[in-house]
């Protein structure tokens, strides 16, 4: 009984390391995207925030599409039943980011970080 349940725990483990792992992934490519973000506006007066996410949204498109096309049920009833909540959240998604990169444009990551701190 004591090796079931450390083996249940060892799995836990396991499974809460990579879901920290993958958060902390997660926070350098959105603290990669403020970083470039700012230096594209600042060094070269780019102000493109949602071309620069372009490569992201196709390869989610790509992954999604995919998984979607390949699940066993049928695309086209899954896409008519469900297919209006993936575009919803996508426009939800695509606004935010927008906003998000936007936003790096009129404040540094210094600040960022230090208002961060205080909450």
């Amino acid at each position: 009984m004591i090796l079931i349940r450390d083996y249940y725990y060892f799995l836990n483990f396991r499974k809460f390391v990579v879901i920290l792992a993958l958060g902390q992934l997660l926070s350098w490519l959105v603290c990669g995207t403020g970083v470039f973000s700012q230096l594209l506006v600042t060094n070269y007066g780019i102000d493109i925030p949602t071309s620069q996410s372009f490569l992201n949204y196709l390869l989610l498109g790509f992954i999604y599409t995919t998984a979607l096309a390949c699940h066993p049920s049928d695309f086209k009833s899954r896409l008519k039943e469900r297919g209006w909540k993936y575009f919803l959240l996508a426009l939800f998604d695509v606004e935010a980011n927008f906003l998000v990169v936007k936003a790096y444009q009129y404040t540094n990551l210094t600040s960022i970080q230090v208002s961060l701190r205080h909450l």
